[in-house]
C-alpha cells in the first residue's frame, strides 16, 4: 500500500515495476503499486496478453478507467467498461494532424470561393437555394474535419 500524494516523478517511479497501480477515484492519491489484479475469469474479453486481458476485465468488473502498458508491443491501451481504445504514438498523430490540417486549409479555400461566387449571384439577384446549401455543406465539412484535428491535438 503506497496512499501517498500524486505526482508524476511518483508515477514514473511506480511505473518500472510490474503490477498495477491504482489511483484514487479523483487522481490526487497513488493508492497500490505493484498489484496483481484478478478480476472474474468469465467477464469475456478480446485481448490475448495476460496484462490487457487483466485490464479490460478489471475495466468491465469495476467500471472504472483501467490503462495497460506493454513495452514489448510498444502498446498503451485505454480501457472503460465495454470501451477500449489504443493510444498511438505522437508522432504519427501528428503527421495525420498536419495532413488533416492540408485538407481543412484546401477546404477553406473552396468555401470562400463559393462564398465570393454567392456574393456576386446575390448582387445579380440569381441566388438559389443549391447555392446557399452548397455553402452550408462546405460549412459542415469544415466543421468536421475541425473536430478530428482537434481529437489528434488532443491525444498528442
Amino acid at each position: 500500500r503506497i496512499n501517498a500524494k500524486f505526482s508524476h516523478q511518483r508515477l514514473v517511479e511506480l511505473a518500472k515495476m510490474d503490477g498495477a497501480i491504482i489511483l484514487s477515484k479523483d487522481i490526487k492519491k497513488i493508492l497500490y503499486a505493484n498489484t496483481l489484479l484478478s478480476p472474474s475469469q468469465e467477464i469475456i474479453t478480446k485481448e490475448t496478453g495476460i496484462r490487457h486481458k487483466a485490464a479490460e476485465r478489471t475495466a468491465k468488473q469495476a467500471n472504472t478507467i483501467v490503462i495497460a502498458v506493454s513495452e514489448r508491443r510498444n502498446k498503451i491501451s485505454l480501457y472503460y467498461k465495454d470501451a477500449s481504445y489504443e493510444l498511438e504514438r505522437s508522432s504519427e498523430i501528428l503527421r495525420r494532424a498536419a495532413e488533416t490540417l492540408q485538407i481543412l486549409e484546401k477546404q477553406r479555400e473552396i468555401f470562400n470561393d463559393a462564398l465570393d461566387n454567392l456574393n456576386l449571384q446575390e448582387l445579380r439577384r440569381v441566388v438559389t437555394v443549391n447555392d446557399v446549401s452548397g455553402i452550408l455543406q462546405r460549412l459542415e465539412i469544415i466543421k468536421r474535419i475541425s473536430g478530428v484535428v482537434r481529437r489528434y491535438l488532443i491525444e498528442s
